[in-house]
């Protein structure tokens, strides 16, 4: 797990995996709040090892699971804790990642490809320990 701090949220994070990475690596990127609930979403890597989300899909994201749960999250701008943290998921959250997906894809916008993704990363196996992981927030 690796973190990073910011002022402001970011325009921009890149993550950047070392060890044995495979296009597709599955990273579970938390942007930090003051207040209710973190935000997260699922990054893949691509075969260098590398991933990278722009605030506008950020917002895109989190605005999504507002929507889906407007009690537990607040506005990510205005409520935006400063700490980035970025980990390799490990087969049993991808399985449940799974499970979400087949619970909510009908309610939920999920990226293009995502559902196909998490399978690769659960029959290829992830051992997070095996990686090390860099994040950069561009603001």
């Amino acid at each position: 797990m690796r973190s990073v701090g910011c002022k402001v949220f970011p325009n921009r994070v890149t993550v950047r995996a070392t060890g044995p990475v495979e296009d597709g690596l599955a990273v579970l990127l938390t942007l930090g709040m003051n207040v209710k609930n973190n935000y997260s979403v699922v990054l893949f890597l691509n075969a260098m090892g590398v991933a990278s989300i722009s605030k506008e899909d950020l917002l895109s994201q989190f605005g999504e699971q507002y929507k889906l749960a407007m009690m537990d999250y607040v506005d990510p701008l205005q409520n935006f804790g400063g700490l980035i943290t970025a980990r390799v998921m490990d087969t049993l959250e991808l399985r449940r990642s799974v499970e979400a997906f087949e619970q909510f894809h009908r309610f939920y916008p999920y990226p293009p490809d995502y559902e196909s993704k998490l399978r690769v990363a659960i029959d290829r196996g992830q051992e997070p320990r095996l990686f090390g992981l860099s994040v950069q927030a561009e603001v």
